[in-house]
């Protein structure tokens, strides 16, 4: 009888754990499904922004990735075919139900939010009301995080971002964020910005980052970027950036390292440059900058060197005289023109002719005036 209590209860034990882990699944796919904006807004009249979603819903690719056992979730974008990943954004006017996570009561699994490098912005509405989400990870590509983003999110207890503060700051603007919920006398969420109570604040937990210059041969610089990580120690690799018009000549293909504690390494990487120089403005002293690098001509700005007169239309008696002169340095053009002789010619003829016209308008009623009178007396 013992053995028989005791295999009952062996199976009333395990049959729900087993239960548990047949309900375990891994659920893929993309971030935003086309069918259920398509389902919304069958015959309806749509405003701007719902335009803008549906116009920009093939664009967004992000893709997901759900452990239910784990309670892991993953938001990632797809690579191009040399295996990097392409920047993007997850749909910036996204309704609750076209996120997968948000359907099937999937949001209730959701205990880690990784969010991957490459990944522009956390969408609208993404982790509204988890409120079993503990954990979030930010790559230091995000951008945008948006104020429904992490609404109700009463269990988040620590938000990690792949950079340090000032990166954050400077990247994202945390006052603009507005990751907050506020609430009233009554103890009602509000949202009104004079009662804001920010919930992400206290919860950050700031990486660390390098820097990296491009400049040209020359050592102007080109352009600088900073590469994050979430904690000291972990491993970076930083590839050189393609620049139109410009070639790498650096000898570094790639360069690896790790993130140090309060880490201020800067990486050089130099690119060749066949300057095109624009003028930036002719009426000012000589100072043109590359189309391609940027880099000014000369430094510092001085006056222009005009080279030989370049003559366009000689002048003669109905020909107008235009002469170009341009800047041997920076290219500018300065442009010189007189009238035709027979301008001045009518002006030297017809002159004489109206200040006549004009004196006898003048003395003409007069001396009527003055005959006049003499004949009344």
């Amino acid at each position: 009888m013992k053995r028989v209590i005791t295999s009952l209860l062996l199976v009333f034990l395990l049959v729900p754990l087993f239960c548990i882990g047949a309900n375990a699944q891994v659920y893929t796919g993309r971030a935003l499904d086309d069918k259920w904006i398509l389902e919304d807004f069958t015959g309806q009249t749509l405003d701007a922004d719902t335009i803008e979603a549906l116009q920009l819903a093939e664009y967004y690719r992000v893709e997901y990735s759900l452990d239910t056992k784990k309670g892991e979730l993953n938001i990632f974008c797809g690579k191009d075919e040399n295996g990097k990943n392409i920047e993007q954004m997850m749909l910036p006017y996204a309704r609750v139900n076209w996120i997968p996570w948000q359907n099937n009561d999937l949001l209730d699994y959701v205990k880690v939010a990784r969010i991957h490098e490459g990944v522009m912005s956390a969408g609208r509405y993404s982790f509204y009301f988890a409120e079993n989400l503990e954990e979030v990870y930010l790559p230091h590509s995000i951008r945008k995080i948006n104020v429904t983003t992490f609404y109700q999110c009463e269990n988040l207890k620590t938000v990690y971002y792949a950079g340090t503060e000032e990166d954050f700051v400077n990247r994202i603007l945390f006052d603009e964020v507005r990751n907050w919920y506020g609430e009233d006398a009554n103890g009602n969420h509000t949202i009104e910005e004079e009662e804001v109570v920010f919930t992400l604040k206290d919860k950050i937990h700031y990486g660390e980052s390098v820097g990296v210059i491009c400049e040209n041969e020359e050592g102007d610089v080109i352009t600088t970027f900073t590469v994050g990580g979430y904690f000291v120690g972990d491993e970076y690799k930083i590839e050189p950036l393609e620049l139109e018009g410009l070639t790498y000549v650096g000898e570094e293909k790639e360069i690896t390292g790790k993130f140090k504690k309060n880490d201020d390494t800067v990486h050089v990487f130099t690119y060749h440059c066949d300057h095109e120089y624009k003028v930036n403005d002719p009426s000012k002293p000589c100072g043109s900058f590359c189309t391609k690098c940027g880099r000014a001509n000369p430094e510092p700005p001085t006056a222009h060197t005009w080279g030989e007169p370049e003559v366009k239309s000689e002048r003669g008696f109905l020909t107008a005289f235009e002469q170009h002169t341009t800047c041997k340095v920076c290219g500018a053009k300065e442009k010189e023109t007189a009238l035709p002789y027979a301008v001045y010619v009518s002006i030297f003829v017809a002159a004489p002719i109206v200040l006549a016209g004009i004196a006898f308008a003048i003395i003409l009623p007069i001396r009527r005036r003055k005959r006049m009178k003499d004949m009344t007396w």
